[in-house]
């Protein structure tokens, strides 16, 4: 059956209001619709095809007040008017097999959308108040799914399937979509608008704050009939603009292709050798995903006072739209909503996540106002890779070709200093389901220059964040109240009391190494080398005087448990010697013997162990069983001195101390040390030890009695 279709349609206007008691609104006209097909045989071919044609025109939003009777007051354009068409190839079964049953392309055009201040309120409040209330209070089931280790991999080498289409699987669906453009302009200090106003108002370019741009945005989307699914998109252009008409920036874009000057238009914005952003997303029919994207060619330049006033524009909006907490009136109370584990259980198919950026550029600005300002140029090129699946969860990273520059904006080639050479930063994490935690960094050869000119550029750019902080009063505060804290009486150090603890925590510090299977947290930082030069400058030269080189090893273990700190430094300082033309040592290195010298090192070892009492006041603790006092000052008398005839021989065999083998704090507060050694020559010297404490005690007491 055919069936030809020509349908026009005016569709509706439809008004959201903020909500009940507010005259805001936002406006959506829908625009008009247009429907035409025509259908006709295929050429060269006996099966019919669908050509449907679809056409959306003058589709706009705007936000207006409204009166007594629902009367639109005065309004503003947020999107101002834009078309969609879209053109619908069906193939008319019965068809051949290598025929595509639907093709779709599409076409916007130009986006242009206004917002201000106001706009963005009303626009958060309609999403707060109108459209998504918040009025239960959801309890959701944070129970971890239980995942069966008996299906886990041991190996933390398991490779991510990669997402690969069936070539023999038919297409479904092929779609393509092209966006001529999306302009996004930001304004603010406007007027408000009048309930008894009428009409559209337009805004004013002294209003503006910032304008984003996106050209030639292009997607394309493949479906096939065993559920595989592939995406891509592309970005030619993007840039970000300021358009403040007092501000001081003499480089008004902040975001722009590079190549391109900071103040001038490209010429042709649709017409580029390689887009800016591309992007790809690849489902196969096991449910493995591959995402891809790349970022090439883009230079930010930083201004810290527009990027300030852009955060208060978005700040101050989301503040006025943000609803007061409400009570939930509900009569059965607050709704407990239980999920099941099977919902945030790991899906099926494995994730694969890889991106590379590729010759960004990011500027640092000493001075905005001036073209001729000295700048910091960081250059950089990276790698990123993020595999997830059921066994494993890995994340690699990787910059190459790292390096800073320092010169004048308008003169960079003339001008240009090295401060960074070239280097490699890699980075790694790895989290299996053992919860064992791998986290690595590794830094080749680093070697930065620093001038003054570099140095006073830092200072310019500090001083330049220092002017935007927000400066808080000095003085006593009006609103303090009278009460105070006593600083006089006497009180406990501790809120609560040590715990008791018990005979098998007595030898629980250990500050041996962990063994493999005792790590669930390693963090790994190595660098090869980092070397800073500090040169002066002499005419447009630059005269190295000071060099200083490092290594750092680090490795840190069990962090969020019982911390386990390796950490290792060298260090080699030269200053150099006009007169005699040669480096000599700032630092002097370590002889290890004639003619053998290594650099001066320092090593660091810190671990995180149970505390215990400092004075022992546990009951458990036999060893002190009364404190004697004298002159007001408390001492501890330990139980082996029970008897009053100040023998210095008169022990008891249960009273010996032995030794567990174990350096432990237990061992300065507990009378009981469980003896696991035999050896003859350790007891002979506890023994020792004892008798000496006996006669340390004994000789207190005489002296006591005697001054009595």
């Amino acid at each position: 059956m055919r069936i030809n279709l020509n349908i026009n349609i005016r569709a509706p206007v439809i008004l959201i209001p903020q909500s009940f008691h507010s005259p805001d609104t936002l406006v959506v006209h829908l625009g008009d619709l247009i429907i035409k097909n025509t259908i006709k045989m295929a050429t060269n071919s006996n099966y019919l095809i669908d050509f449907m044609n679809v056409s959306l025109n003058s589709v706009q939003i705007s936000r207006a007040t409204t009166g007594a009777h629902q009367v639109l007051g005065s309004r503003r354009l947020i999107v101002e008017p834009v078309s969609l068409h879209v053109d619908i190839t069906r193939a008319v079964a019965p068809f051949p097999s290598d025929v595509i049953p639907f093709d779709i392309t599409g076409r916007l055009e130009n986006i242009k959308v206004n917002i201000g201040e106001d706009d963005l309120v009303i626009i958060f409040a309609v999403l707060n108040e109108n459209l998504f209330p918040v009025s239960e209070q959801v309890v959701l089931d944070k129970t971890p799914p239980v995942i069966d280790d008996s299906s886990v991999s041991q190996d933390s080498d398991v490779t991510v399937t990669t997402a690969t289409i069936d070539a023999q699987s038919s297409i479904n669906i092929k779609m393509a979509f092209v966006m001529e453009g999306m302009e996004i302009e930001l304004f603010t200090n406007e007027p408000r608008l009048r309930k008894n106003g009428q009409g559209l108002l337009l805004r004013e370019e002294q209003d503006g704050l910032s304008r984003f741009q996106l050209h030639e945005v292009e997607g394309n989307a493949t479906f096939y009939e065993n559920g595989s699914i592939q995406l891509s998109a592309s970005i030619h252009c993007i840039s970000l603009e300021d358009i403040r008409w007092s501000s001081p920036l003499a480089i008004k874009r902040l975001i722009h292709q590079s190549g391109q000057s900071g103040n001038k238009e490209p010429k042709d914005k649709s017409v580029h050798a390689l887009p800016m952003v591309t992007i790809s997303f690849t489902k196969d029919s096991a449910g493995n995903r591959n995402l891809d994207f790349a970022l090439e060619g883009m230079r930010i330049n930083i201004f810290i006072h527009y990027l300030l006033a852009v955060y208060n524009f978005l700040s101050s909006s989301i503040a006025k739209a943000t609803p007061a907490t409400k009570v939930s009136t509900s009569p059965t109370g607050p709704l407990n909503r239980q999920v099941s584990n099977e919902a945030s259980s790991p899906s099926k198919g494995s994730l694969k996540i890889t991106g590379r950026l590729k010759k960004p550029e990011v500027v640092l600005f000493a001075d905005p106002t001036s073209q001729n300002s000295q700048v910091l140029v960081l250059q950089v090129e990276g790698d990123l890779n993020y595999q997830q699946s059921s066994t494993i969860d890995k994340l690699e990273a990787k910059l190459q070709q790292i390096q800073i520059f320092s010169c004048i904006y308008s003169q960079a080639l003339r001008t240009a200093y090295q401060v960074l050479d070239p280097c490699m930063l890699n980075f790694h994490r790895t989290l299996n389901r053992q919860s064992v935690e791998e986290i690595g960094v590794n830094l080749s050869s680093v070697r930065t220059r620093i001038s003054p000119r570099v140095v006073f550029m830092i200072q310019d750019i500090v001083h330049g964040l220092r002017a935007f902080t927000v400066k808080t009063p000095k003085g006593p505060s009006m609103t303090s109240d009278d009460s105070r804290e006593d600083m006089w009486t006497p009180k406990p150090i501790f809120t609560t009391a040590f715990p008791k603890r018990k005979e098998s925590d007595q030898t629980q510090v250990d500050f041996s190494p962990l063994d493999a299977q005792q790590i669930k947290q390693k963090l790994t930082i190595e660098t090869k080398q980092i070397q800073l030069t500090l040169d002066i400058e002499q005419g447009s030269d630059h005269v190295p005087m000071l060099c200083v080189r490092s290594k750092v090893e680090s490795v840190l273990t069990n962090w969020s448990t019982m911390m386990n700190l390796k950490f290792e430094v060298s260090a080699e300082a030269w200053l150099y010697n006009e007169r005699l033309t040669t480096w000599e040592p700032l630092i002097e290195p370590v002889m290890e013997k004639e003619g053998v010298y290594r650099p001066w090192e320092l090593l660091v070892r810190m671990c995180q162990a149970p505390s215990q009492p400092i004075t022992c006041t546990n009951e458990s603790d036999l060893a002190f069983e009364s404190c004697d006092q004298h002159d007001g000052a408390p001492r501890l008398i330990p139980q082996i001195l029970g008897s009053d005839s100040g023998s210095e021989t008169d022990s008891s065999p249960d009273d010996e101390l032995e030794w567990d083998g174990n350096y432990s704090s237990s061992l300065l507060s507990s009378g009981k040390l469980v003896s696991k050694i035999n050896d003859s020559g350790i007891e002979v010297l506890f023994f020792a030890l004892q008798h000496i404490n006996l006669n340390y005690w004994n000789n207190i007491r005489r002296i006591r009695n005697h001054m009595i």
